[in-house]
């Protein structure tokens, strides 16, 4: 605590009942100080002049919903009240206004003892309780019961603020609940907004509709723009300004994109943003990597980075077989989940042959190995690669510094398949906040995506049904595949794969 306490007064409240008292404890800081509040729009209960700061704590005492103020001693003597306290929504600061002094009302359990009493047998008139239609005595608006310290606290006008289920710890009055994910927040946020599905019509397209979308990427310009691999059809897609109402949406590379070219079950891309918009794309059934430039296949042609034939089994470090994810780190080198090989591997610009860096050729589920990867993000300011371990159910971790090949951590799942929080089943896309490090991962076989906080033990389903069913309402997922977040990290797109539709959440 970074302010002084320069007095404590005891007030006495004349509502007595059955021979109580009601009294409570006023803290007072001392001079330059003032209180900050996380929302002032929403705690801000009035702002008045009065004489005296004794009237100013008369007026907070006035107001049942008044938990501390502000005053200025002199000058505008000004009066503010507010729903707050300093543990959970605000802080007591340095004020520019010398004469500038907070006062607290300090709420202890002997004020709450009539909770959950008859009204007809305790008073009714009571600053911190109310009796409810069933004349039991609970706690008034904006606060709720909170059983490990025997007081009604106050609910939190935050959105995203943390909570627990079982507690009614969000303000009610802005529609706020505690979510699935235990944050604060209306119930719309866990309402998918549908951009693309199995009716929508694309320009360029030969049929109507998606058809098993497997990865997605974003680009921001004006507004957010979605690539998306549509497998069924074997195109990749366009869709412009997926962020409003109504999105444009076309295709950007067809299935026949050259004279005996086309693609074959596209899968995960990377759009290197930084390096000319170049498009990275896994041809998963062709076994290759192919580059189009500038996002188009005209001119330049498109490159093959890394060929393969269709159909062929090779463990050759030249080769891929069923490269699933692709991502470019900042010094243009490629990382590459070759599925059917259960290895991670790492071209270099230019390169002939790759290095594989992770895995050993055969599925299994130690350290250095992997089985059937998929997704896979890089973080390569900290020599980090986090990868999708597929079939072990995990998410591994690695360091990249040091020669290969490199031994995982895992970072999320529990290696056994599973829906309980801190189990995945069958997980696919990957991506990693650069604010926070929390991982959102795309639990494919449990129809949702489970977002870990940096060094939890467990996930919390931000989409989809957190028990792992699997739907096709806004709320639910049937075997989502890829993901991509905006740069706010306020909006997230997702391949809703089996329901062949692409998702969009909002985040907070």
């Amino acid at each position: 605590m970074n302010w002084n306490i320069s007095c404590l007064v005891i007030v006495f409240f004349l509502n007595i009942c059955n021979g109580y008292i009601s009294q409570s404890l006023i803290r007072w800081s001392s001079y330059g100080y003032e209180y900050l509040p996380i929302n002032q729009s929403i705690q801000l209960l009035s702002s008045i002049t009065v004489k005296s700061s004794r009237e100013c704590l008369d007026a907070c005492h006035k107001n049942n919903l008044c938990r501390i103020f502000n005053y200025e001693t002199t000058g505008h003597q000004q009066c503010q009240l507010f729903e707050g306290d300093t543990k959970r929504l605000g802080s007591i600061i340095l004020s520019a206004v010398s004469s500038s002094i907070v006062g607290i009302i300090e709420i202890t359990p002997s004020l709450y003892i009539q909770y959950g009493q008859s009204c007809s047998s305790t008073c009714i008139e009571s600053r911190y309780l109310e009796c409810n239609v069933n004349s039991i005595c609970e706690c008034p608006e904006h606060t709720y019961w909170d059983p490990s310290v025997m007081m009604c606290l106050l609910q939190l006008p935050l959105l995203g603020a943390s909570c627990d289920h079982n507690l009614n710890m969000c303000r009610e009055d802005l529609n706020y609940v505690c979510l699935q994910f235990n944050q604060c927040g209306p119930l719309s946020l866990l309402y998918g907004v549908t951009i693309a599905d199995i009716n929508t019509i694309i320009d360029g397209s030969p049929t109507v509709g998606m058809d098993y979308p497997m990865g997605v990427t974003i680009y921001e310009t004006d507004g957010e723009s979605l690539i998306i691999t549509d497998s069924g059809t074997a195109q990749i897609v366009h869709v412009n300004n997926a962020d409003k109402s109504k999105s444009n949406i076309s295709v950007l590379v067809p299935n026949s994109w050259a004279s005996g070219e086309t693609l074959f079950y596209p899968y995960e891309m990377f759009l290197d943003i930084d390096d000319s918009y170049k498009l990275y794309l896994c041809d998963s059934g062709n076994n290759r990597i192919v580059m189009f430039s500038s996002m188009q296949y005209v001119s330049p042609p498109p490159t093959i980075v890394i060929n393969g034939s269709a159909g062929v089994y090779t463990q050759d470090l030249d080769k891929l077989v069923g490269p699933y994810g692709v991502k470019r780190d900042n010094r243009g080198n490629l990382y590459i989940t070759d599925f059917y090989n259960h290895r991670v591997m790492f071209w270099s610009p230019n390169a002939t042959s790759g290095v594989m860096i992770v895995g050993n050729n055969t599925a299994g589920n130690d350290s250095t190995q992997l089985n059937s990867p998929t997704g896979l993000f890089v973080d390569s300011y900290n020599s980090m690669l986090y990868v999708t371990d597929t079939w072990n159910h995990r998410i591994q971790l690695y360091n990249l510094t040091g020669s290969p090949p490199y031994k995982g951590i895992t970072i999320a799942g529990t290696g056994s398949a599973g829906s309980d929080e801190n189990q995945l089943n069958g997980p696919c896309g990957i991506w990693v906040s650069n604010k926070t490090g929390a991982l959102y991962v795309v639990d494919s076989s449990n129809n949702r995506i489970q977002r870990w906080d940096k060094g939890a033990k467990a996930g919390v389903t931000i989409a989809g049904n957190p028990n792992g069913n699997a739907g096709s309402n806004a709320t639910m997922l049937n075997i989502p595949n890829g993901i991509a977040i905006n740069t706010d990290e306020t909006r997230m797109y997702i391949t809703d794969s089996l329901n062949s539709r692409i998702q969009r959440f909002d985040l907070i």
